[in-house]
């Protein structure tokens, strides 16, 4: 270990240190640009797309659905027939006596969700959610 230390402490020449006085910043560039900046465009324009694709899918909304006030639609539930009605954020929640009493093929033209469960029926419609709030 001494010998390689008193080799190298005699010819400085050995161990060649270059120095570069010009620093070239074009590969810095583009080793930035490869690794940081191209990779976030890509991405930036795929978010872009999806976007516009997302809204391009969106469906319009029908102008038929308020034409409805909340008596024509609960009657088709039946006047009589109808216990409770609850309004929960996007749904219409209506408690009824009979079920055969209900009229489900005008709810189901009027293209929204309908769920069944027992004597409650639930409406799936953020704009029928509104009247009832």
């Amino acid at each position: 270990m001494n010998k390689l230390l008193f080799i190298l402490l005699e010819n400085p020449g050995i161990v060649e240190n270059p120095k570069n006085d010009k620093f070239d910043g074009t590969l810095a560039l583009i080793i930035a640009l490869l690794c940081f900046i191209i990779p976030v465009m890509i991405l930036s324009i795929v978010v872009i797309i999806k976007k516009i694709i997302k809204l391009c899918r969106r469906p319009k909304s029908k102008k038929s659905k308020s034409n409805l006030s909340k008596d024509k639609f609960l009657a088709l539930f039946g006047k009589d027939n109808v216990i409770s009605v609850d309004s929960v954020m996007t749904r219409v929640i209506v408690e009824v006596n009979d079920l055969d009493l209900v009229n489900i093929e005008e709810l189901k033209k009027l293209n929204i969700g309908v769920l069944i469960t027992g004597n409650v029926i639930k409406c799936s419609s953020e704009e029928y959610a509104e009247l009832f709030k």
